[in-house]
C-alpha cells in the first residue's frame, strides 16, 4: 500500500468484492447495477480515510454515482482509483477558490456551478481567474472603506 491518502494497489478488486458482498446493489437508494442493472456503482469509504478510516472491506460500501455525489457534495468522476484521485484535487482546488469568494462576498459560485458553467477541464482553469477575480474585489473594498 502507498501513502494513507493513495489507494491501494488491489483497489479494483476491493470494490469489485465490494459490489458482490453487497448484491451489485446501491445501499442507499436501492438502484441495481452490474448484470441485473445498468446503474454505475462506486465503492464508498464509510469513514472518510482522512478521518481515520481504512480501505478494508468492512469501511467500504457500495453506492451508485448519484448517491455518492450526494455523500460527497460534488461529482465522482470514476469508480476507478485513478479517475477518484483526480476528483479529489479538483474538489480541493475548487473549495479552497470557493471559501476565498464567500470571504469576499461572492458565495454564488460553488463547485456544482462552476462544473456546470465552465466543465471539467475548463473549470479547473477558471481557478485562477477567479482567485485574482476575487483578489481584486477585496483590494477594491478596502480602498472604498479607506476614502
Amino acid at each position: 500500500m502507498k501513502s494513507s491518502s493513495s489507494y491501494p494497489d488491489d483497489w479494483d478488486e476491493r470494490r469489485r468484492r465490494v459490489y458482490e458482498r453487497d448484491g451489485y446493489t446501491c445501499q442507499s437508494c436501492g438502484s441495481q447495477g452490474g448484470k441485473a442493472g445498468n446503474t454505475e456503482l462506486h465503492a464508498h469509504h464509510i469513514i472518510p480515510i482522512s478521518r481515520g478510516g481504512s480501505n478494508k472491506l468492512s469501511n467500504l460500501t457500495t453506492l451508485c454515482k448519484e448517491c455518492h455525489n450526494q455523500k460527497h457534495d460534488h461529482d465522482i468522476s470514476s469508480p476507478s482509483r485513478k479517475g477518484r484521485s483526480q476528483s479529489n484535487s479538483t474538489s480541493s482546488g475548487i473549495k479552497y477558490i470557493i471559501a476565498a469568494l464567500m470571504l469576499s462576498g461572492i458565495a454564488i459560485l460553488t463547485p456544482q456551478v462552476l462544473t456546470t458553467l465552465f466543465g471539467g477541464i475548463l473549470g479547473i482553469l477558471m481557478i485562477p481567474v477567479i482567485a485574482f477575480v476575487s483578489m481584486l474585489l477585496i483590494i477594491y473594498g478596502i480602498t472604498q472603506t479607506l476614502k
